[in-house]
């Protein structure tokens, strides 16, 4: 059996013998969601710390770094949302 390996089906294959394979998986698919809904949520209200805006209050200078573009990540969108509570800032 030919199995894809990588982020995508189109990544890279590999060739298993059916004897010798116990089963292929995958992360499970989780329900469809607002993604700008659930990351506002995210950086207002995370789990058991202060929402953004308070966690850069006092903040005088500033680093973001974000992941690298190969993980599914709405960076541009959480970038956006950072942005904004930068600009709010007096």
């Amino acid at each position: 059996m030919k199995i894809a390996i990588g982020p995508h089906e189109s990544f890279d294959q590999i060739e298993i013998p059916d004897r010798n394979l116990v089963g292929v998986y995958g992360p499970s698919s989780a329900p469809e969601h607002d993604e700008k809904a659930l990351l506002v949520r995210a950086l207002e209200q995370p789990l058991g710390r202060p929402g953004l805006d308070d966690f850069i209050a006092d903040a005088e200078d500033v680093v973001v770094l974000v992941n690298d573009p190969s993980r599914a990540t709405p960076t541009p969108m959480a970038l956006e949302h950072v942005w904004d509570a930068f600009g709010t800032r007096q």
